[in-house]
């Protein structure tokens, strides 16, 4: 923030005073979640080396999530980021669906502690999944760059483009499919039969909705071009054509 002198600087106090606020706009908000998200990542870890560890990885692994969508939108959109972009308060089904796969996680750990125990191989078929989910969306993400955000577009901007090289190329929908696999994974991780079967049923539902609305957008922004690339690139998430 340059400032030509005190007048300037009296002038713009206002804005500096919501900028710094502790809103959803604001410095503060952002800075509050970015100090949360570290202290998440600094406990899943120390958990790793403890019997804990498969609730150590979800807490890295939620952490990490919620940090690269801030980046993500920081990145190709630094004028409408805020605390929002972490998608922590993404909505309050995700908050329930958080707090169930908790919930389920400690309920089984103290009354089946050998659930979570003696498995190692489906804790590492967890972690495998939710690393390719992460890796994935992210991919996917960078690979759209400026054609990505985190709210579906109601309207075509001068620089929408559709993109169909990259991992675009073999998949339609990459960010959904990994976000997808990721929020499946992370309950393979805990060893949480029902919030697995959980978490597949509600993700099914919430992204074959978004994608019937998104892809609604996209053939009134592209016409044809949409179309063929609909019938010709899958979406890869079960059930979703």
């Amino acid at each position: 923030l340059m400032l030509a002198g005190p007048d300037d600087y009296f002038r713009r106090l206002p804005y500096i005073q919501k900028s710094l606020a502790f809103t959803k706009a604001g410095i503060g908000s952002v800075a509050v979640n970015a100090y949360l998200l570290g202290i998440g990542v600094g406990a899943g870890l120390f958990l790793l080396s403890t019997s804990w560890y498969d609730l150590g990885a979800f807490i890295v692994f939620s952490s990490v999530f919620h940090f690269t969508e801030f980046i993500a939108a920081a990145t190709f959109h630094p004028h409408t980021t805020d605390a929002n972009s972490f998608l922590i308060n993404h909505s309050v089904a995700f908050s329930i669906a958080m707090v169930a796969a908790i919930a389920e996680y400690l309920i089984e750990r103290f009354l089946f502690p050998e659930w979570k125990q003696y498995f190692f191989s489906i804790f590492l078929f967890g972690v495998t999944i939710t690393t390719a989910g992460q890796i994935m969306r992210q991919v996917a993400i960078f690979t759209a760059g400026a054609n990505f955000t985190h709210q579906v577009a109601e309207k075509k901007k001068d620089s929408h483009v559709l993109v169909t090289v990259g991992i675009y190329k073999f998949v339609r929908h990459p960010g959904y499919f990994g976000w997808f696999w990721w929020a499946v994974g992370t309950q393979i991780v805990l060893s949480n039969p029902i919030c697995t079967i959980g978490y597949f049923a509600a993700s099914y539902r919430f992204f074959k909705e978004r994608i019937e609305d998104e892809e609604e957008k996209l053939i009134d922004f592209f016409k044809d071009d949409y179309v063929k690339y609909r019938q010709t690139t899958p979406t890869l998430i079960p059930f979703i054509k």
